[in-house]
């Protein structure tokens, strides 16, 4: 299946290749209670809204340590607020100020240069070893920018094979070399303390197995519960699919769906997008994916069910225009139910990239079209070009897809006087499945 690549910049971080996780993630600890926890009114995580809502809920929930950490050098100050952690994620406020102590937006004058010539951040255990990500795709900590401060993000789940071994404490360790155009060096050790979070973080192990009517393998392996999100780990020969989550009423608390679904037709909710630290793994019966999600309530009698299955179909799709004078005769084609009407050519951004404008009506049950690798345009010489996809606006009427938007030709310097456009590919979904598996009962 065709996906979309997501660039993200980037801080360093010292990893390596690893152990894929365990299924058995976490087992329950003795409770523990975190040093100084600020309360609700003084949590910068709380009163700066810094993070998606499942920080937010671990902060409201006493899950937050203050810090008073600050090192000064070249008239810059750097400092370390408050971090938030449990065995998910580690969440750091921290901050930068001029030598009069205001705030300075400094740091983020380097965030287009290569991270290693700036800063480096590690995560060690209390003796100082550097820990390393079992994910090659984790070399970077998420920044954004909230208000004055700086919130530094990174997820914990690809350093542990097993979350029993995960340790009541570790310390990030910043390094910073550059504040904008002045060098110099910024150290900081950041203490985490993570034993009340683990106290108050379960598992539950589910290993519950279906296989849809079109053969393809779910493997539901277990749920846990963690202070600023829960996580679904679940195994399968097919990575396009969506379930819900939903309570002993009925109502959906959290849903995942593929992202290669036309948004308006997507049922995704309440999911952490950050906290994607591997889209998948590797397993004997096919891939292994982790999804999170808030506003999961573990006292509320939670049910899995899987609401659809998405198949790659062929369209068989072509059709042939004349660039010139399809502006004023629109030209329609219909193969297998999915019709596409091409309006209008243009000159696009770049010096070798045309537009085409279109809208479309999909075939009943095909919920999303590939942006890459699936449309070409072919000229009358046969020169094949491809082309990218983009869906402004869609629409479900009577249970069909309706869309507009334009495919962006490549490399094409100039408009050939015919030019033949195939599609390859297309999803369709599939909701005869019946797969539920309670995962609590309430209370």
């Amino acid at each position: 299946m065709k996906k979309m690549a997501l660039c993200v910049a980037a801080l360093a971080v010292v990893v390596s290749t690893g152990i894929l996780v365990s299924p058995s993630f976490f087992t329950s600890s003795p409770a523990a209670v975190v040093n100084a926890a600020p309360s609700v009114n003084t949590s910068l995580f709380v009163s700066q809204k810094a993070g998606d809502p499942g920080i937010l809920q671990a902060a409201q929930n006493g899950f937050t340590q203050p810090l008073d950490l600050k090192v000064t050098d070249q008239g810059f100050i750097l400092e370390a607020k408050e971090v938030l952690a449990d065995p998910l994620r580690i969440s750091i406020i921290a901050g930068v100020k001029d030598k009069d102590g205001k705030a300075t937006d400094v740091y983020w004058d380097n965030f287009h240069t290569p991270t290693h010539e700036y800063q480096e951040i590690t995560i060690k255990d209390k003796a100082g070893k550097v820990l390393h990500s079992s994910s090659p795709n984790q070399v970077s900590w998420k920044t954004n920018q909230i208000g004055d401060y700086i919130l530094f993000e990174h997820e914990l789940r690809s350093y542990f094979d097993d979350g029993n071994k995960l340790p009541d404490e570790l310390v990030v360790e910043f390094h910073m070399k550059k504040m904008g155009s002045t060098k110099g060096n910024w150290q900081l050790s950041v203490p985490v303390n993570l034993k009340k979070a683990k106290a108050a973080t379960k598992t539950v192990a589910v290993n519950q197995s279906h296989t849809s009517l079109q053969g393809f393998q779910f493997d539901l392996r277990e749920i846990t519960f963690a202070p600023s999100g829960t996580e679904v780990v679940i195994d399968s020969n097919n990575k396009d699919f969506s379930y819900q989550l939903v309570n002993e009423k009925g109502v959906v608390l959290g849903a995942w769906d593929s992202a290669v679904a036309i948004h308006d037709e997507s049922i995704q909710k309440n999911v952490i997008n950050t906290m994607k630290w591997r889209e998948s793994a590797p397993v004997e019966k096919g891939l292994r994916q982790f999804h999170y999600f808030h506003d999961l309530k573990e006292s509320n009698g939670l049910t899995f069910k899987l609401h659809a299955v998405y198949t790659e179909e062929e369209p068989g799709f072509s059709v042939k225009l004349d660039p010139a004078s399809v502006g004023a005769k629109p030209v329609t084609a219909e193969k297998n139910g999915t019709r596409f009407t091409f309006h209008k050519v243009s000159k696009g951004s770049g010096e070798d990239r045309h537009n085409i404008e279109f809208e479309g009506t999909l075939a009943e049950g095909v919920v999303g079209i590939f942006p890459f690798d699936t449309w070409y345009v072919t000229d009358e010489k046969g020169k094949k070009y491809s082309a990218v996809c983009h869906i402004e606006e869609s629409a479900n009427q009577n249970g069909r897809m309706k869309v507009r938007g334009n495919l962006e030709i490549e490399e094409m310097k100039s408009l050939p006087k015919q030019m033949t456009i195939t599609f390859d590919s297309m999803l369709k979904e599939h909701r005869d499945v019946s797969f539920a598996v309670p995962l609590l009962t309430g209370k």
